[in-house]
């Protein structure tokens, strides 16, 4: 594979699939930065993509909320 192939691919228009699981991501980034900017919200919040071959495969949220 040259280096050429790898800038080709990753310049190649999404296809739906990938730009299905593309807004997935976004929304849930959105969704996060929504629940997270509450005055009353103290934890972690961690939003992880799993990535194969330049594709996301999973989009996972996870929220771990401070009891004060």
């Amino acid at each position: 594979m040259t280096q050429n192939a790898g800038t080709v691919a990753a310049n190649a228009p999404l296809n739906a699939r990938r730009r299905g699981k593309a807004q997935q991501a976004e929304a849930a980034f959105w969704r996060l930065m929504q629940e997270s900017s509450r005055e009353d919200f103290y934890g972690t919040m961690t939003l992880t993509l799993s990535v194969q071959s330049g594709h996301v495969q999973q989009v996972r949220m996870t929220t771990d909320r401070l009891l004060k």
